[in-house]
């Protein structure tokens, strides 16, 4: 496989040299390696080193690209690269945050990218023979986990103290252990002691959740040896697990439980271990470390912080959190909230609007079929017909011939009952002389009311079914946008 490298994290210098002497894999280029570029040149001096990014896209064949470092450059770097179709291996730190992770997961879901993290302990033969083992239930049912670990610092008048990012850093990846072994946590907190200023002199994390052993991880600082500790103790026996020294010296010890082929050598060769894990990765193996991990990983740095801040234990998400999810949540229930008010105003339309109807039947009739002679198409105070009048009975006599309706003319209670009359009469001559002879059967005088009522009976309706309609024709346009699934 073709491999590309980008970011300055000197924690993936195992994995380029286990890359570099492999006979099936290399590392085609790389780039944004900062500090790290000399090294890299030194393990395999043949590769390609470009001083942008996006050279990586035209570099021909790349396979998979291996994203390591926090610098914005290099952060940037991975949201296009998925962006653009690029498998990434995301090698994890704390200080990339949970807000690129989230928008990494959003790439993701999409369907644009295939994005996997890079769990060192989850790599490791010694732990997974570990995890085999209590999925097998050698060791029973599980009581408690527990890491200690202790990371060396240079002594200082204050004690040995550790930067708050690196604190972070080790959690973000004990966490990942812990739950690899015992099971998706749901609930954190978290201590600090010796805080002084972006350090801390120890820290302590507390993991629960429902049938779960409890998990426990404790770090501090130290002018020893760095020193990592693994306790998993069950029903049925208790295993240990101890890396010290410079270099790193691995020992296992168990209680009441024999687990064959568990031993110090398991631990070793973290590079070929790392190549192994990915060539696992990349095809798609169940076993292999799910992107959601990385996702609860960084939840879990993030409920730590929390937790300190508000000196409570703090409850984990319970579905992993992103922008298309909240996109997600809000459609659904502006479609919910939509089709409520339909529905209420369907029966607003049915039932309350026809009490507000003054209307009589007649007068419903003759407005359908704009037969209603008003009295502004008489000239004023007089029983002749203007122009619009002239032109409206026209009209209105080649259709009366058609189909039966009534011929209102408007009676207005202001006026004398004779001009309403004398109206009604030049509206029924009218209508004989151009070939109506049922007018006067047709033509009567009445009250026009509630003309009102067909105009807030359509925007009524517009109320009614307008947002329907949008957020259905938004729907529409939702998909069609919808980038297609690789």
């Amino acid at each position: 496989m073709n491999f590309a490298l980008v970011g300055d994290d000197p924690e993936i210098l195992p994995l380029f040299s286990a890359i570099a002497e492999s006979t099936t894999h290399r590392l085609a280029c790389a780039a944004l390696l900062g500090g790290l570029e000399s090294q890299v040149r030194q393990i395999a001096p043949e590769v390609r080193v470009f001083p942008r990014w996006d050279a990586i896209v035209t570099a021909g064949q790349i396979d998979a690209v291996l994203v390591c470092g926090s610098a914005e450059a290099v952060l940037e770097a991975a949201r296009q690269l998925a962006a653009a179709g690029n498998r990434l291996l995301i090698a994890p730190r704390s200080a990339q945050g949970s807000t690129w992770i989230y928008e990494l997961s959003l790439i993701r879901d999409e369907g644009n990218a295939w994005i996997a993290p890079i769990f060192v302990d989850r790599a490791i033969p010694g732990f997974q023979r570990l995890r085999a083992a209590i999925g097998e239930g050698l060791l029973g049912r599980l009581l408690y986990l527990r890491i200690d670990r202790e990371i060396g610092v240079a002594s200082e008048s204050a004690g040995p103290v550790l930067p708050t990012g690196l604190v972070e850093d080790a959690l973000l990846h004990d966490a990942d252990l812990l739950r690899s072994l015992g099971g998706d946590y749901s609930r954190v907190a978290a201590t600090l002691s010796g805080a002084v200023a972006d350090h801390v002199a120890a820290s302590a994390v507390t993991l629960a959740g429902d049938a779960l052993p409890e998990a426990t991880w404790m770090l501090r600082g130290t002018s020893s040896p760095s020193r990592f500790n693994l306790v998993v103790a069950g029903e049925k026996g208790e295993v240990s697990v101890t890396a010290s020294g410079e270099p790193v010296s691995w020992a296992v010890r168990t209680e009441r439980v024999t687990i064959a082929d568990l031993d110090g050598a398991l631990w070793s060769d973290e590079g070929p271990a790392l190549l192994k894990d990915i060539e696992a990765l990349l095809s798609q193996r169940s076993d292999a470390a799910a992107w959601t991990d990385l996702v609860r990983a960084f939840e879990v740095v993030d409920a730590a912080r929390l937790s300190v801040r508000r000196r409570r234990a703090i409850d984990l998400h319970a579905e992993t959190a992103s922008e298309r999810n909240l996109f997600k949540s809000q459609m659904t229930a502006l479609g919910c909230l939509t089709l409520t008010l339909t529905l209420v105003g369907v029966l607003f339309l049915l039932l309350l609007m026809p009490m507000l109807d003054g209307r009589s039947r007649e007068q419903i009739e003759a407005e359908r079929a704009g037969a209603i002679v008003h009295r502004r198409e008489f000239k004023p105070q007089s029983a002749e017909l203007n122009d619009s009048g002239v032109e409206h009975l026209e009209l209105l006599a080649s259709r009366m011939g058609e189909t039966r309706f009534p011929v209102l003319v408007e009676q207005a209670a202001d006026e004398d009952r004779a001009l309403n009359q004398k109206r009604r009469d030049v509206v029924v001559d009218a209508l004989k002389k151009h070939g109506a002879d049922d007018a006067p059967q047709r033509t009567q005088l009445a009250p026009i009311v509630g003309q009102w009522y067909p105009r807030a009976l359509r925007v009524v309706r517009v109320l009614v079914f307008a947002p329907l309609a949008l957020f259905l024709v938004l729907q529409f346009f939702v998909f069609l946008t919808r980038p297609s699934a690789r």
